[in-house]
């Protein structure tokens, strides 16, 4: 009688041990909650618009925020962990969804351009489904870029007075580089560059030339832009070809 009570008491352990492993309150699948929310993209191609006058400009990059389709969207289980445990694809209306969640803690995160990343936290309760708060990943070649802003004017040395250098070309290089840019002043002599790194040296100049013992001498201004997203805007103008 002792042996088969025995055997019973061991039974039991084994299925109280075996309970303890399959009924874990660790984050993860086995449960009956869901987190959900939505994703939108803000797209950042390098385009800027400016008001007002010329050196007082109000300078912003063009960006436009949409539903984002077809993106992956990962969770993380807990608050330590730095590997995502899971991953899914927004709908076509940016929806994504994770179920069958026990309670808990979780992350929520999307990869943007140039490894920017948007992040949300969220903690369930059992059997509720949550909505996390929406992310937003930044697409475009001008994400985390700077820009800079100003003015070509054309001076006529024999007259006097300069006037704006409406289609001038202009003329950018970051420092240390042999390759430049170049793109053409708007009707109110006006130029903008965007794609911009970050605190580095930049060098623009315009189709300004004067032959001097046989040199052509260029009139060329030096700025450095500051951190990213920032816009500079050069003040004082960078002068024009002389006629």
């Amino acid at each position: 009688m002792n042996f088969f009570r025995n055997i019973f008491k061991v039974g039991l352990c084994s299925v109280f041990t075996l309970s303890l492993f399959s009924c874990s309150d660790e984050e993860g699948e086995g449960g009956k909650s869901t987190v959900w929310g939505k994703v939108y993209m803000i797209t950042d191609d390098g385009n800027i618009s400016y008001t007002g006058a010329f050196p007082n400009l109000e300078c912003k990059f063009v960006k436009d925020t949409v539903l984002a389709a077809g993106e992956e969207v990962y969770i993380i289980y807990g608050e330590s962990g730095e590997i995502y445990d899971d991953k899914v694809k927004t709908s076509y209306n940016g929806k994504y969804e994770f179920n069958y969640l026990k309670q808990g803690n979780y992350k929520l995160y999307v990869l943007g351009d140039n490894n920017t990343v948007a992040m949300a936290e969220v903690k369930l309760g059992k059997d509720e489904k949550v909505k996390a708060k929406s992310l937003y990943m930044l697409d475009g070649k001008n994400t985390e870029k700077c820009g800079v802003v100003g003015k070509v004017e054309v001076e006529y040395p024999s007259k006097e007075y300069t006037v704006d250098g409406v289609g001038a070309r202009i003329y950018l290089q970051k420092d240390g580089n042999v390759s430049f840019s170049d793109s053409r002043a708007d009707i109110n002599g006006l130029f903008s560059f965007s794609k911009l790194e970050p605190k580095t040296t930049y060098t623009v100049w315009s189709e300004y030339e004067t032959t001097k013992n046989g040199k052509i001498i260029g009139k060329p201004q030096t700025f450095t832009t500051g951190e990213a997203g920032e816009i500079t805007l050069l003040k004082t103008p960078v002068e024009g070809r002389t006629y």
